[in-house]
């Protein structure tokens, strides 16, 4: 199909219009606070943030915090204390140790594993697995219901 003039003509307006509309607008920047969704929206976005610190206000929460406050004597003493973070066992705990996640991270390994591993190895060589491992990986942990779903067989 050949381009006849008046096509031509007519892409060349619409493609002036585009351009046109797109320069338009007279605040043109990456960033302006006077949006929409800073007067619609005030609770969003940066409006609603505190003050900057004054100097001095910074030095004296900086003195609360480094412990020369007396009121945070006492709750130092508390922190001091080791406490359990729930779901990992970054410090000791009163209640005992976590359970053990990683069963194989304690099972022998080295070079007369060879073949008995199913492909599992740490920097020691092969793990040596028991049939209890073996039956566990090749079962989905025992979750397995049927034998034709059966991994490595």
């Amino acid at each position: 199909m050949k381009l006849r003039s008046i096509h031509i003509v007519i892409l060349f307006v619409i493609f002036a219009i585009t351009v046109v509309v797109i320069m338009l607008p007279r605040n043109v920047m990456p960033y302006s606070k006077d949006t929409l969704f800073s007067h619609m929206y005030k609770y969003e976005g940066m409006a609603n943030l505190p003050k900057p610190l004054t100097s001095e206000e910074f030095n004296n929460a900086v003195k609360e915090l480094n412990g020369s406050n007396p009121k945070n004597e006492e709750k130092n003493e508390l922190n001091k204390q080791p406490k359990k973070v729930e779901g990992f066992a970054l410090q000791p705990a009163p209640f005992g140790d976590s359970k053990v996640l990683d069963r194989y991270s304690s099972t022998p390994s080295g070079p007369q594993c060879f073949g008995r591993s199913s492909g599992y190895s740490n920097s020691l060589g092969p793990l040596c697995l028991s049939q209890e491992d073996e039956r566990l990986l090749s079962t989905r942990g025992g979750n397995i219901s049927g034998t034709d779903s059966t991994i490595g067989r």
